[in-house]
């Protein structure tokens, strides 16, 4: 059995499902691919049916004594784009995603964790028909509103989306005030990130790069607040049982680089991996039994104003 073999039948063998289950890193971590499910946000579900039963907080929360706890997270993710596609040509857009109780569409488990990386072993998960919800949620940048975020009978939130200009364009400002509901009331208040720009190679849409894993992986840029965080994903493609590797690392933005070591790498698949990289800054507050959280996130790019997200080529 090769060296690279070898770690790999290691990694699977730590992700086992005795391992301890944990939520996807944005993220964040993310959502996502986030920091949450999808491209951009928390991983949620729209619900099944039109059942007009009750809230997922209506049923017993222990579930039987075997049963798994509850879980009692809420998500708010709010991402602002603003890039250069390959054609030159400006690409702005804003969403913002909720999401309260199961929040992440897929199971991880940590294998590893180095320093500001994390490698984490995922699948897919299907989440509950039905969740609880923090009543309608109001969401502003400088005062100025934004949307009025109200879940479905479900108690899913669709998501707000807007393209042709960015979340933060009048200011940093982001604000969340819920009304209550299965989820206690809050409110909550964050600094949007500064945008970055990354000065080593990174994979756009107008192409991907080759990354030696012999050589590792390192990313510099101008350093930013220490209020903010740079966030960078390097995610397989699924294997089989939709099994897929995450390597997350995240970095105070004050910080001028990142270094992913040889190491860590030889523990990804050679060939393709999706990769991303996009700067946050969150709060969190306790509603009630529920850890919320609100993330603000803007997307890096490249020195040429390209999106930092597209395809690496790991080689030996």
């Amino acid at each position: 059995m090769s060296s690279r073999s070898f770690a790999l039948f290691a990694v699977l063998l730590a992700a086992a499902p005795s391992a301890a289950a944990c939520g996807k890193a944005v993220d964040s971590s993310a959502g996502g691919t986030d920091a949450g499910g999808g491209d951009d946000g928390p991983g949620s579900d729209d619900g099944a049916g039109d059942d007009d039963g009750g809230s997922a907080a209506d049923a017993d929360p222990g579930g039987g004594a075997d049963a798994a706890p509850v879980p009692r997270d809420g998500r708010i993710y709010a991402l602002s784009v603003s890039y250069v596609d390959e054609a030159g040509l400006p690409v702005q857009s804003a969403s913002v995603e909720a999401a309260f109780g199961a929040i992440d569409a897929e199971e991880c488990q940590v294998v590893l964790v180095d320093g500001a990386c994390s490698l984490r072993s995922c699948t897919p998960r299907e989440l509950p028909a039905e969740a609880p919800d923090a009543g309608a949620i109001d969401i502003a940048i400088d005062d100025e509103p934004v949307t009025q975020m109200a879940p479905d009978r479900q108690g899913t939130y669709p998501p707000f989306e807007r393209d042709g200009d960015e979340l933060f364009d009048i200011g940093p400002g982001l604000t969340a005030q819920a009304a209550g509901g299965d989820v206690p009331a809050f409110e909550l208040a964050v600094a949007a990130p500064a945008p970055i720009v990354l000065e080593d190679a990174v994979p756009t849409s107008a192409g991907a790069i080759d990354v030696s894993e012999a050589a590792g992986y390192v990313q510099r840029w101008q350093p930013g607040a220490e209020t903010d965080r740079i966030r960078i994903d390097m995610t397989s493609s699924p294997a089989g049982d939709d099994l897929l590797l995450r390597l997350s690392c995240s970095v105070q933005a004050s910080v001028p680089d990142l270094a992913i070591a040889p190491g860590l790498l030889a523990l990804l698949p050679v060939g393709t991996l999706d990769f991303e990289a996009r700067v946050e800054s969150e709060a969190t507050a306790t509603a009630g039994d529920y850890d919320v959280s609100l993330t603000a996130a803007v997307v890096a790019t490249d020195a040429g104003g390209n999106r930092a997200k597209g395809t690496i080529n790991l080689v030996p």
